[in-house]
This record gives structure tokens, sequence and C-alpha cells, in this order.
């Protein structure tokens, strides 16, 4: 019943806060400052869930500790974060419960929420634009819409010289439009190909973060390959603008593997995976286009390895062995490699350079 008690005073605490709120409005402080104790009543005479315990032994570094609702942490979680529908039904029904409870004890709040909400809204530029990338004759850019919730994926022709536009915005993905069959939706990565014929965007629908790789034909409209179910949401394009490498997520939600695969969803070819289940691997292209980058790093430790983004069957080179505490960050030039770098004690970092040919 502890727990009961606690959850009364906080929900009592959580109201008495809003309404400690209202009574700051001018408008309101004569009407509210008499209502807050009624409130606050209120919320304490609502009974709070009582979650069953189900006490478990647990022994951690020589002690033994002893967890009621261990159980509330399903068995099968890794599943259940790919398909929330498998959550145990006692989990679920305590999930219910608490959220239940909130909305009860929130409930004469409404009005405020919505007043704050809108407050805050009212200070962001909701048709917000980000700076548009120029692509050659191209222009590609991400916007918003007023009232909308997702981006919008666009691009438009401009001149290649100055950068004016030269004809009508084209949207690529409709975030608002792709979201209306989904509770939920988050996009990851958007890139299109070089060769402008497509655009592959990472989707997770069931907030796993476990993103499906599509790819659409921008001309058609239509998805013409979905590459996995299991990426972390990182990927590039290689040159050839037929292959892709894309990052794979194992059951614990680390970033492990690299694998490249053709456009059209052929069979995917493991090109790298991380041993150390304390570097996560991501994927890049460098910024004169013609490296891949697979970079595997911890919190004070990295090391790069680099692939021909001309050639789709490229073996990778590494720059440099992991070392503890020595981090490295590489830079395409016109005829080097140029290195951001901790190494040697340069504890503000120092830029090292290399040949193209010979980066290690």
């Amino acid at each position: 019943m502890r727990r009961n008690a606690l959850a009364g005073r906080i929900g009592a605490g959580l109201l008495a806060f809003a309404a400690a709120a209202c009574s700051q409005e001018s408008e309101m402080s004569s009407e509210t400052s008499g209502e807050t104790p009624g409130l606050i009543a209120r919320a304490q005479g609502i009974e709070a869930p009582v979650v069953e315990q189900r006490p478990v032994e647990i022994e951690q570094v020589g002690f033994t500790r002893v967890d009621e609702f261990q159980w509330i942490k399903d068995e099968n979680w890794q599943q259940v974060m790919r398909e929330p529908e498998t959550l145990d039904a006692d989990i679920r029904a305590v999930l219910e419960s608490e959220n239940a409870y909130l909305d009860d004890v929130m409930a004469p709040t409404e009005a405020l929420q919505e007043r704050i909400f809108q407050e805050i809204r009212g200070r962001i530029k909701e048709d917000d634009s980000s700076v548009p990338e120029r692509d050659g004759a191209l222009a590609y850019f991400t916007r918003y819409r007023e009232g909308g919730q997702y981006p919008i994926y666009a691009r438009r022709p401009v001149d290649p010289e100055t950068g004016e536009p030269t004809g009508e915005e084209e949207i690529l993905i409709d975030g608002d439009a792709e979201a209306a069959d989904f509770d939920y939706l988050d996009f990851s990565t958007m890139e299109h190909s070089p060769d402008h014929r497509y655009i592959a965007y990472g989707v997770d629908t069931r907030g796993s973060e476990y993103y499906e790789i599509h790819i659409k034909d921008i001309a058609s409209g239509a998805i013409v390959a979905t590459l996995t179910d299991e990426s972390s949401g990182d990927f590039t394009w290689a040159n050839d603008s037929e292959t892709l490498y894309w990052v794979w997520r194992d059951d614990n939600g680390r970033s492990k593997r690299v694998y490249r695969q053709s456009r059209d969803g052929g069979a995917s070819e493991l090109i790298y995976e991380e041993p150390d289940d304390g570097f996560f691997v991501s994927v890049g292209l460098t910024d004169g286009n013609n490296y891949v980058t697979i970079n595997a790093g911890g919190h004070t430790s990295n090391e790069i390895r680099i692939f021909d983004a001309n050639d789709p069957q490229a073996e990778g080179r590494l720059i440099a062995a992991r070392e503890d505490h020595v981090e490295y960050y590489i830079t395409e030039g016109p005829d080097r490699f140029y290195f951001r770098t901790n190494a040697d004690g340069a504890v503000d970092f120092k830029i090292m350079s290399a040949p193209l040919d010979n980066p290690g």
C-alpha cells in the first residue's frame, strides 16, 4: 500500500503544480486560487493502481537484492521491440492502468495543457525549411508545412553555376502523407542516388528503432525495393546508383554489421562485423564522394575503413587500427586525406595528412 500512497502524492503534486501555474495567469488568479485545494483533494481521492509484487532475488557483484517488480520487464523484450503487440498481457495491463490513472488525475488541467501547448507551438516556425543542398543542376532540401508533423523531402532545378532556382519544387517524400496510415512513424536517413533517379529512406512504423530501408523510383513514385527491416537507419549510396551500404542492428539494439546490397533488393553481402560490444558502427561518404567509410567507434577511440565508392566490389582498407584513447576523423582533399586526431597526446586535436593511395 505504500506505493499506492506514494502514487497518490505524486498525482496530487502534479496537479498542484499545474494549478499553481494556472494561478500565475493574472486573468485567472482569482478564479483558481480558491480551487487549488479542491483539485489536490480530488487527486488524493483517486485510487492509484497497485502493481502485483513478484519478488525475484538477483545476484550482482557479490550482493543479493530483491526486486518485486522485475517481472514488468518482458523476458522477450527484444521481440517486443520489433513487435509491440507481443508484449505480455499482464505487463500491458499495468501500463494501461498507469496511463489511465495519469489521465484521470490530470483531467482538470486539460485546458491548461492545451494552452501551454499552443503557446509553445506559437513560438515555433512551423513552415521551416533547411538550406538547399546543391547537387549538379538540382538542389535538395527538407521543409515542413504549417500544421504538419513530418518532414517533406523535396528538390528543385537550379542553375549549376549560381544556384538560383530555375523550376518548380518536386516533392520526393511527403512525411505527413506517409504517416497517415500509421499510429507511429519515424524517418532516419533520406538520400537520393547519385544519378538522381531514386530516393532511399529509412522508416520505423513500430517505435522499435529498427528501420526498413525503402528504395523509391522518383519518376513513377513506386517503391521498387525494401532492402531490410533490421537497419539502424544508417546507409549511404555508392557512386554507381545501384549499390547501397547499410548498418544492421542486433537484438540488443547495437549497430554491429555493415552490408552491401544492390538497390533492387538482391542478396546482401556482409562486409564488416564489429566484434566489440562497446563499439558501434556507422557508414558515410567522404567529402569528395570517392570513398565509402565505415567508422567503428567507442567512447574514446575509433577506427575507420574506406571502400572505393566507384567500385561496387571494392575491398575495404583500414586507415589505422584502434588504440585506447585515440580518435581520428577523415576528410578527403583533392590529392590527400586529412585527419583530425588526438594522437600523440594532442589534447585539443591536431591535423595530419596522408596520400590517397597510402593513407595508413
